[in-house]
């Protein structure tokens, strides 16, 4: 018999996946985690669209309780403590929808130990192809020191006369480092 797992509630999802789990003696989650490093294309699994869809209802539920990014403050508290053990330097693109809500983090850049170069071509094509109303970027200094370099206040300074040509809002540019941040927006860095 077919199953129909579109039609399936989230606990009996959760059901079948337990019952496949345990028929491979997979009982606990360090089981499964040597379970997934021994079998990484899955193919043992007999249920993979259960556990397909498990997932996609545990992250929608997931996306629809993250808060609103209205305060600087707390989007760089809470980007600081994400990114704190980096370790080499990356730029995050962060899309937001007309109510400021998360639509991805992506990253666009990916440095060395001390730097990275970014073209704002990659950013402003990210940003419209996930429909974005507004974005924030962030990228971390692995020196710690959260001080704007003038690389980086030129870089904002070009990316916000990009988003004001093209009527999408950027919010902010985070410069995390040792568990803080710094917000371009606070220090007027982005008009």
């Amino acid at each position: 018999m077919e199953r129909n797992f579109n039609s399936m509630t989230t606990s009996e999802l959760l059901d079948i996946v337990i019952s496949d789990l345990k028929s491979q003696n997979i009982n606990t989650l360090d089981e499964f985690s040597t379970f997934i490093k021994a079998n990484k294309d899955f193919s043992s699994i007999n249920v993979t669209q259960a556990y397909l869809n498990l997932l996609r209802d545990e992250l929608s539920t997931k996306h629809s309780k993250l808060p609103a990014f209205t305060v600087s403050s707390t989007v760089g508290q809470d980007l600081a403590y994400k990114y704190a053990n980096l370790d080499h330097e990356e730029l995050h693109l962060l899309c937001l929808d007309i109510n400021l809500n998360l639509i991805g983090d992506y990253v666009i850049f990916v440095g060395s130990l001390d730097r990275i170069v970014a073209a704002p071509q990659r950013i402003f094509r990210k940003v419209v192809q996930e429909n974005c109303t507004s974005f924030m970027l962030m990228h971390n200094h692995l020196s710690g020191m959260l001080t704007p370099s003038e690389t980086d206040i030129k870089f904002t300074e070009k990316i916000s006369n990009l988003s004001q040509a093209l009527n999408i809002r950027f919010l902010d540019h985070f410069i995390i480092g040792n568990g803080m941040y710094y917000s371009m927006s606070e220090g007027n860095f982005i008009s």
